[in-house]
């Protein structure tokens, strides 16, 4: 068929669609183009599946307060949090930092194989943590191996929904996002009254965590697919190799200032989520309320992490991403205050709004950065590779300052709230460039 012949993409309305539509165009010239649809039934099964991985993956990460508190009064006793957190933040930290890998496997059509075999080493991880008694087991297989599983998982499924949706992407990732708040708050509780339940223990307890996840993992590798045919999926890795490279990522101004931002945001962004229930029973809060607090939290984050979304994809990411970033910046330092019941109650749910609303908008805004689907997955790898360093340190350098504060969360605080704020300055300078770029005030 001859190209005056074949049949032409719908223009969407925004920039970024548009540039899209030409890669695909000039990766498949000779072959008639398909009309686009939006979702569809395999991108809705997609966003379920994914949503399901970012239960099992980025929700249980977070909910390392459950663990960080149980270590501290059993199998670790003799180590300082700063230690015991290194654990939750190494797990963090690699499921970021191996994006930078997963995503340009990604981009040259690895899908499938590092999602089966991220699947298999978090599940064997999860069921190694369970026999581990001494630190270096711990180490090993939480901070590691999960680590790595939850890496071949996450960012590979957030790239799959991205190729489904264009004006709604925002909100699907939004979608996808709630799951790991979801993840935040039943895994915990789940995980929380079966190790501290003496009739079943630690031993036991995780297992049954894992014996969850796995049975989620198979239904989310059923479930998700990529969009990409085979045949578009090879030409894109020679447009990768051409266009889509780290040069032309770190040439990037824009890409540059968003990747700095969201270091230094996610320096700070967990120290609530992981001290807020130390903080609580050094002020006498009982330690029932205490835990659920992380609970509140994260149930919170739901609804941050779909409502942003929502209006995003209206009026643009940047000017959706500021000032959640300047609130829980603002909150940071409020946390000093809240030494009650009802203040605790109040801090969790606004910070858990803000803190979702950060969470869910950094995929979106990393795919806003590419200038085609054959850099989505390299510049998200990037961009979260810098969120991965900072998850890497963070907490650990907020348990530090706690010890040498001699346990007055003062200093924590202040560095955290810094930390975000400084994050916030940063994504006006890139929203400022980005409009400059795409001539418009809706980025």
């Amino acid at each position: 068929m001859s190209r005056a012949s074949s049949p032409t993409l719908k223009v969407p309305e925004n920039e970024q669609s548009s540039q899209e539509e030409k890669d695909l165009e000039n990766l498949s010239p000779s072959r008639p183009q398909p009309e686009w649809i939006e979702g569809g039934l395999h991108g809705y099964l997609t966003v379920v599946g994914a949503s399901i991985v970012s239960f099992v993956t980025f929700g249980h990460a977070t909910g390392f307060g459950v663990y960080q508190d149980y270590y501290k009064r059993h199998q670790l006793a003799d180590y300082s949090d700063s230690n015991i957190s290194w654990i939750g933040s190494l797990q963090l930290a690699l499921l970021f930092l191996s994006s930078i890998v997963t995503g340009r496997m990604v981009d040259s059509g690895y899908f499938y194989s590092l999602t089966v075999t991220g699947s298999i080493l978090l599940v064997f991880s999860i069921f190694m943590l369970s026999l581990s008694n001494s630190y270096y087991q711990i180490f090993l297989s939480q901070a590691v191996g999960m680590g790595l599983g939850c890496g071949c998982l996450f960012l590979p499924t957030l790239g799959a929904v991205s190729g489904y949706f264009r004006k709604r992407r925002a909100l699907a990732m939004g979608y996808v996002a709630a799951g790991s708040g979801l993840g935040g708050v039943c895994l915990p509780i789940m995980l929380n009254n079966l190790i501290n339940d003496e009739s079943v223990g630690f031993e036991e307890g995780v297992r049954d965590v894992a014996y969850l996840i796995l049975g989620l993992l198979v239904v989310a590798n059923l479930l998700i697919r990529v969009r990409r045919p085979p045949a578009v999926a090879g030409q894109m890795t020679e447009k990768v190799k051409k266009t889509g490279g780290l040069k032309a990522v770190v040439s990037d101004p824009s890409t540059v200032l968003v990747s700095c931002g969201f270091f230094f945001v996610y320096w700070g962004l967990f120290t609530p989520s992981f001290y807020i229930q130390v903080f609580l029973r050094a002020h006498g809060v009982g330690e029932t309320f205490s835990f659920y607090t992380v609970a509140i939290l994260n149930g919170s984050s739901i609804v941050g992490r779909i409502l942003p979304n929502f209006f995003a994809d209206k009026i643009g990411l940047f000017n959706h991403l500021i000032p959640f970033t300047i609130l829980t910046a603002i909150l940071e330092f409020v946390w000093l205050a809240c030494t009650n019941v009802g203040s605790a109650i109040a801090f969790s749910i606004i910070y858990g709004f803000g803190f979702g609303g950060i969470v869910s908008l950094m995929a979106p805004v990393c795919v806003s950065l590419a200038h085609g689907p054959h850099e989505i997955g390299i510049r998200m790898g990037f961009v979260f590779t810098f969120v991965g360093l900072a998850a890497l340190t963070g907490t650990p350098i907020a348990g530090q300052i706690l010890i040498q504060s001699n346990n007055r969360f003062w200093g924590p605080a202040v560095f955290s709230g810094i930390s975000v704020f400084v994050g916030g300055l940063l994504f006006m300078l890139a929203r400022r460039f980005q409009s400059q770029t795409k001539q418009t005030w809706k980025v």
